[in-house]
């Protein structure tokens, strides 16, 4: 959902179920608060829900489709 997703500033976090976060977004320092274990003292930002939600969904939806594993209905 995203609404916990937030940018590893400074240390590291370890995430063992990045379930519904796009690889671009973890490569670009980008988490999930709610199934992340910090390593060592951490400072985050916090993310305006709504734009995480259209970057995760909206803007590259087709991609994120692709990525886990889904398929898309024809347009009627």
């Amino acid at each position: 959902c995203t609404i916990c997703a937030a940018k590893v500033i400074e240390g590291k976090v370890k995430m063992d179920a990045p379930l519904g976060l796009l690889k671009e977004l973890r490569g670009q320092n980008y988490g999930l608060l709610c199934c992340s274990m910090p390593r060592s003292d951490i400072v985050v930002e916090l993310q305006d829900e709504d734009e995480m939600y259209i970057r995760q969904w909206s803007e590259d939806f087709e991609g994120g489709g692709v990525e886990w594993g889904g398929f898309f209905l024809d347009e009627d």
